[in-house]
C-alpha cells in the first residue's frame, strides 16, 4: 500500500514538474514591421505567419547610394516571403559626406569617415528581428548587391555563428585574405559576377583605379579563398549547364562553378559568371527565385 501510494506522489510530482517547465519564447501573434531605432529596418514575413514555426531570415544589404527599399524591389526578395516562406530585413547603411547610403564591408568601403560598426550593427539586428519573429538560427541568410555584396562576404568573415550562407552579387572580398576570422564554424558562399562589369571589376584591380577603396581579387581567386576556408578541394571545381539568370543580356548566359569536394559537411562555395554581364545585371523573375532559393536550401 505505502509504496502504490509513493509510486503515486511520485508520479504527481513528475507531472507538476512538466507543467511548469519553461516553455520556451513566447512570439507576438502580429510582429512590428520595422525594427531598431537609430536606424530602423522593415521587416517582410508571410501572410500566413505563424509564430509557433521558426523561419528563416534573410538580410538583404542594398549597394552604394541605394536602399533597402531599392535593393528589395532589385532582387525581388519581398515579393516571395509568401511563396518562399521566409522573413525579410532590409536595412539602411550610413550616409557618407556625399549623402550616399553605404556599408563599412572593409578597406574597400571607406566611404566615409569614421565608419561604423556594420558587423555588429547587422549581429544586432538579427537578434532584434528573432525577439519578435520566431526566427530559425540554423538558417540566417545575407544577400547583398556591389558594396552590399562586400558587406555579406565581410559577414561571412566576422560573424559566421550568426549567418548560415551568405551571396554577393558584384561585390569583392578583402585583398588580405589573413583579415578573415578564423573560425570552425563554415559559412557557405555564392558568389555572382558579371565579366564585363566596369565597376568592380570582374579580373580585380591590384592598383586601385576605380571607385573602390582598395586592391581586391578577381572573382574566380574570391570564390576559390571561401572555398578553402570550408575545405573545399578547389582544384576540383564543377562546372554546370549554363542557365538563364538575367534579362539583359538574354538566353542561357550564366554558367555555375561549384566546390563541394571536401567542403565542410553541409557547405559548398558557388560562383556564378554571368557571360557581357554589367555591374546591375537586372535578373529575371526566375533569376530571382534561383538566387533566393539557393541560401534558403542550405541549413545548418
Amino acid at each position: 500500500m505505502m509504496t502504490r501510494l509513493t509510486r503515486g506522489l511520485s508520479a504527481l510530482t513528475l507531472l507538476a514538474g512538466a507543467s511548469c517547465a519553461d516553455p520556451g519564447p513566447s512570439y507576438p501573434e502580429v510582429p512590428p514591421d520595422v525594427v531598431g531605432t537609430d536606424r530602423p529596418a522593415d521587416v517582410f514575413r508571410p501572410v500566413d505567419y505563424d509564430p509557433d514555426v521558426a523561419y528563416p531570415l534573410v538580410v538583404l544589404l542594398h549597394g552604394y547610394g541605394a536602399n533597402g527599399f531599392v535593393q528589395d524591389l532589385f532582387f525581388g526578395a519581398g515579393a516571395r516571403v509568401d511563396a518562399l516562406q521566409f522573413v525579410l530585413v532590409t536595412p539602411n547603411g550610413t550616409v557618407d559626406p556625399d549623402g550616399k547610403l553605404y556599408w563599412n564591408a572593409g578597406a574597400c568601403c571607406g566611404f566615409g569617415p569614421n565608419p561604423p560598426d556594420d558587423v555588429g550593427y547587422l549581429v544586432d539586428l538579427v537578434e532584434t528581428v528573432a525577439r519578435t519573429h520566431h526566427i530559425d538560427r540554423r538558417r540566417v541568410y545575407a544577400l547583398g548587391h556591389s558594396n552590399g555584396g562586400a558587406m555579406a562576404l565581410r559577414l561571412a568573415c566576422d560573424a559566421p555563428e550568426v549567418f548560415t550562407a551568405v551571396g554577393s552579387l558584384a561585390g569583392i572580398a578583402s585583398e588580405l585574405e589573413s583579415t578573415c576570422t578564423p573560425s570552425n564554424t563554415k559559412v557557405s558562399v555564392l558568389t555572382i559576377h558579371g565579366d564585363s562589369d566596369d565597376t568592380v571589376l570582374y579580373d580585380g584591380d591590384p592598383l586601385v583605379t576605380g571607385i573602390v577603396k582598395a586592391p581586391y581579387p578577381s572573382a574566380p581567386e574570391t570564390i576559390e579563398r571561401f572555398a578553402r576556408r570550408l575545405g573545399c578541394d578547389t582544384t576540383a571545381a564543377q562546372v554546370g549547364m549554363d542557365f538563364d539568370l538575367t534579362v539583359n543580356p538574354a538566353g542561357a548566359e550564366t554558367t555555375p562553378s561549384v566546390y563541394t569536394q571536401g567542403c565542410a559537411t553541409g557547405t559548398r562555395a558557388e560562383h556564378w559568371r554571368i557571360a557581357a554581364g554589367e555591374h546591375i545585371p537586372f535578373f529575371t523573375a526566375d533569376g530571382q527565385t534561383r538566387t533566393l532559393t539557393w541560401l534558403l536550401d542550405r541549413r545548418r
